[in-house]
């Protein structure tokens, strides 16, 4: 069959001596959107991550595209000669809602993410345990995505990124006593989280086409919690750099940005110092999904 889309090599890091692609001491971690697919193999003998790989869609038109990138994946040399004791993926998707422990049963999965979101009836519908928040992540995703991902990886674990982004950040965060906002950078992606005192005040996912929207969607969330921009500290994470337009304008209404730092709880194999420290936050937390 001939293809309508494609995707072509991004950012490629691997340490191979590191490797042990015939023993049971690797783990596979991947985040899936509908521009680009990264992965990340973890060492667990060394609880160290030795491998990145990213594959981006040349022309980034929605479910295709994801499949086309998915399929690349399972294609590439460290995952198809390869033995992985433990595989999860994180999907990005807005088909998705946050549930209270009190109130979610699972029974009702479907019904109250229907209550949130506008989805087709024979979407595959799964749901995270965020243990950290007290909360359930419900999510839904095409069923032929699901499909074809577990035909090919019958183990994997499918998770919604932002649990691992927002376990990950509650993991690193439990002592806050004031609010502190972060903001996670995914292509043209954003996901804002607001913690204190233990508790997630605020998650929001929305896209954004310029600069002035990305800014404009975190002072909106500041003048909403009563938060002001010129005292708070914001963390950044993701696709950003100094450099950069977006950069240039966050800085122009809040003075106190700190880039994230990679989660304390893995080790990181020196070939990794080349990729910024605040990149990849979702990913490497896949670890803390289901386990």
């Amino acid at each position: 069959m001939i293809r309508t889309v494609s995707s072509k090599p991004g950012i490629s890091v691997v340490d191979t001596e590191l490797l042990s692609p015939e023993g049971r001491t690797q783990e596979l971690y991947a985040v899936a959107g509908n521009d680009k697919v990264v992965f990340a193999i973890l060492n667990t003998s060394k609880n160290c991550f030795v491998a990145i790989k990213e594959y981006i869609s040349q022309s980034p038109t929605g479910t295709e595209s994801l499949k086309t990138m998915l399929e690349d994946v399972m294609q590439d040399d460290l995952i198809r000669f390869s033995f992985f004791n433990k595989i999860n993926f994180g999907f990005v998707t807005s088909s998705s809602t946050l549930v209270p422990e009190a109130v979610y049963s699972a029974d009702k999965r479907n019904t109250i993410l229907g209550f949130n979101v506008t989805r087709s009836e024979d979407e595959w519908v799964g749901t995270d345990h965020l243990k950290q928040s007290g909360a359930f992540h419900v999510f839904s995703l095409p069923r032929n995505i699901v499909d074809m991902l577990t035909s090919k990886l019958p183990d994997v674990s499918i998770h919604h990124h932002a649990s691992a982004l927002l376990e990950g950040l509650m993991h690193e965060n439990l002592s806050l006593d004031v609010p502190e906002v972060f903001i996670n950078i995914r292509g043209s992606g954003l996901d804002i989280v607001v913690i204190k005192s233990k508790k997630i005040i605020l998650y929001n996912p929305y896209s954004y086409f310029s600069p002035a929207d990305l800014a404009y969607f975190l002072l909106y969330t500041c003048e909403q919690l009563g938060l002001n921009p010129e005292t708070l500290s914001l963390n950044v994470a993701g696709e950003i750099e100094k450099s950069s337009g977006i950069y240039e304008i966050l800085y122009k209404y809040i003075r106190n940005i700190k880039f994230c730092k990679r989660p304390a709880i893995f080790k990181y194999s020196y070939k990794l110092d080349e990729i910024p420290s605040h990149y990849y936050h979702n990913l490497f937390n896949l670890k803390l999904c289901g386990s």
